[in-house]
């Protein structure tokens, strides 16, 4: 029996409740334990949202009412009930035609009555519904207004023991500025801690960091950080899968790229792999698009990345061609060091292989989605496994076996759209010394002879002949 007071007087802890439930059989038990916990997580985190069903009726009927009585412009009918899921409707999208509460016309006549009938509970609700709708906030310049005088006021006038209220009241330009998130995003690259450490530091809780808010934060400060620590990585990569924004998640995911500090491969390996998940094969252009305005300066960093990533899976790609695919060692070897130059300069490679060729490639760390893409099926083994590598206006194709030229056609060639095949019969079918091709002069047909200091030949003639230049 004394468990049973204990609980009905929040005597517990959240974590002791569900142990003692095993206890307690009852289902009206169960229910008192979950309300307990409810309000136990409410008292800890004083920004969570309206997550039951219950409280989510309960604010669509604070909001009808609110709309029945015009406003609730008669001091009788307003009660603090009302006011406070009036408060937590500001999130809601589904009150006012598809558009956050917060920003909606009616938002200015609930803040006046927020206002005049002031509780420190509102202060979480608000701040939660301004940082998840930020930008369609800023776009509604009477609803802004609002709401900066709102936050001033409240955080002003609170003299409360809540210490993520008094922690936020503190700085509380990174909350009512325009350019909030990329201030505080400044601030924090300037820091040594990780940026989630700083983050809570300020006050804010965990539930809040999936926010739109902190999209801009963390894309302003992995601009301005001058390098990414790798110990940060995995709790950036983790914000950027958060976002609700495929674009938020690209210059996110770009900045890992560009700014992890590399130092070994498994940190490159994780780096890749995140990319690819959250973003996609970096062979397919529109994937790495921005297609907002808004993000128009971030373009060149995005497509940096794009190519550095593409660069990364093209060297493994090279790598397992020259090392298990072809033959000689020495004259591989001399070969893979010429190509891995060139795996950022000619970013669209694919390996044409049959089923056996390809068994041979054990080893390669590449996720099967990203190794299907670059693979050309060859139906029998009788042919040599080839190596393509396509530019905007030519085709390059190595074959694994030594004595064989490098093919080169340009896009008005035939051939040039074997790059698109799924399978082919032979590779034989890619040496065609029909015109048009590109090369030295009309005696050598499109071929690239690998004779004795072939490499500077090569290098000076992708250079001049096709405008590629090694890295």
């Amino acid at each position: 029996m004394k468990s049973i007071e204990n609980l009905s007087r929040f005597q517990h802890r959240a974590a002791s409740l569900m142990s003692i439930s095993n206890d307690l059989k009852t289902d009206k038990m169960d229910i008192m334990i979950a309300e307990k916990t409810d309000k136990l997580s409410r008292k800890l985190d004083s920004f969570g949202g309206v997550n039951s069903e219950i409280e989510k009726d309960r604010v669509s009927e604070a909001f009808r009412r609110y709309i029945a009585f015009h406003g609730f412009k008669s001091a009788g009918q307003i009660s603090t009930r009302d006011l406070k899921y009036l408060s937590y409707g500001f999130a809601r999208k589904d009150l006012v035609a598809d558009i956050p509460l917060i920003a909606s016309n009616e938002s200015t006549n609930i803040f006046d009555l927020l206002w005049r009938y002031p509780r420190s509970a509102y202060i979480g609700p608000v701040l939660r519904a301004a940082f998840l709708h930020w930008e369609t906030l800023l776009r509604a310049s009477n609803c802004w207004d609002s709401y900066v005088a709102f936050m001033r006021m409240s955080l002003s006038n609170y003299s409360g023991r809540n210490p993520q209220y008094n922690a936020i009241r503190e700085n509380i330009e990174f909350l009512v500025a325009r350019d909030g998130p990329e201030r505080l995003g400044a601030f924090i690259a300037r820091e040594k801690n990780s940026p989630m450490a700083v983050i809570r530091d300020f006050g804010f809780p965990s539930s809040l960091i999936p926010l739109e808010y902190f999209d801009r934060v963390m894309m302003s400060y992995c601009r301005l950080r001058e390098s990414l620590e790798f110990e940060n990585v995995p709790e950036i990569a983790e914000r950027a899968e958060l976002s609700q924004s495929r674009e938020v998640r690209l210059i996110i995911v770009s900045f890992l790229l560009l700014k992890t500090n590399i130092k070994a491969s498994e940190i490159r390996d994780f780096v890749q792999t995140t990319a690819v998940k959250l973003i996609g094969d970096p062979q397919y252009q529109h994937k790495w698009r921005l297609r907002s305005n808004r993000f128009t300066h971030f373009e060149k960093d995005v497509e940096r990345a794009r190519i550095l990533l593409a660069g990364w899976i093209n060297e493994n790609i090279v790598m397992v061609f020259f090392t298990k695919l072809s033959e000689s060692r020495q004259f591989n070897r001399n070969r893979l060091e010429f190509w891995r130059k060139y795996v950022k300069s000619i970013p669209l490679m694919k390996i044409a292989a049959s089923k056996n060729q390809l068994s041979q490639m054990s080893g390669l760390d590449l996720a099967d989605d990203l190794l299907k893409s670059r693979i050309i099926m060859v139906d029998g083994d009788s042919s040599p496994a080839a190596i393509l590598f396509r530019t905007a206006n030519n085709l390059l194709i190595e074959f694994g076996k030594q004595n064989n030229a490098m093919y080169c056609y340009r896009s008005d060639h035939n051939n040039y759209a074997l790059f698109e095949m799924d399978t082919i019969r032979s590779t034989l079918n890619m040496k065609n010394t029909s015109f048009p091709v590109i090369s030295n002069n009309r005696m050598t047909q499109g071929r690239k002879f690998h004779n004795e200091g072939w490499q500077y030949d090569f290098e000076r003639w992708l250079k001049n002949a096709i405008g590629v230049k090694h890295d």
